[in-house]
């Protein structure tokens, strides 16, 4: 099947907001900072394919100075904006904003450390969306949120800790997803879960050439 054209209204647009990768992802402390840097890196990337392949266009907010020369690597297309300050929610804020501006009718905004996600997932929880409103992927631990999806109406991403019962409240409807949706990374255990269920390959070029380091 063809992906849409791009400059249609009717592409949903990913927006990301990336760390520098030197400064994320500190709970992996198993994991030695150069290796932890390129991880992540790594990690953004699959998660970035992922939505690309399943017909996404990305908008990326990131003060990282490696990422327009990563995403010419990977052969991915996206607007990189500036990041505002002040955390994850208002890059993400941002990011939409920027979206419906040139016209976007839907926004996904997801977490940059989901290296087990897939097109057909992402597909996934795009199907399950009604003509107007506002959703929720809850990640795997029920606890955060891996995806907040919004169509006709603003974002309003409530990110970081206790996020799923946030978006819930501000009128956000979960969303079954895949279970390839809801695996973030947050530490070595999640990481360990994800490799197990099958990573981008990225994520499975790192581990392989940490475990040949090994």
């Amino acid at each position: 099947m063809p992906l849409p054209d791009p400059s249609s209204a009717a592409v949903p647009v990913a927006v990301l907001a990336i760390k520098p990768w030197a400064r994320a992802k500190s709970r992996l402390e198993a994991v030695a900072p150069p290796e932890r840097a390129a991880l992540v890196r790594a990690m953004a990337l699959d998660t970035c394919a992922a939505l690309a392949a399943a017909g996404c266009r990305l908008v990326l907010v990131s003060d990282e100075p490696g990422l327009p020369a990563a995403l010419a690597e990977a052969g991915l297309a996206a607007t990189v904006l500036p990041d505002p300050g002040g955390g994850l929610n208002p890059a993400l804020r941002a990011g939409a904003a920027a979206a419906v501006r040139d016209g976007a009718q839907t926004v996904l905004a997801a977490v940059s450390d989901l290296p087990a996600l897939d097109a057909d997932a992402v597909t996934a929880v795009l199907d399950r969306l009604g003509p107007v409103g506002r959703w929720f992927v809850p990640d795997r631990s029920g606890v955060g949120t891996s995806m907040l999806l919004a169509r006709g109406t603003a974002l309003e991403p409530a990110f970081e800790g206790a996020s799923a019962a946030r978006h819930a409240a501000s009128g956000a409807l979960a969303l079954e997803a895949p279970e390839r949706a809801r695996l973030d990374v947050d530490d070595e255990t999640d990481l360990a879960r994800a490799l197990r269920h099958g990573v981008g390959g990225w994520t499975a070029a790192w581990a392989a050439a940490r475990v040949g380091a090994g």
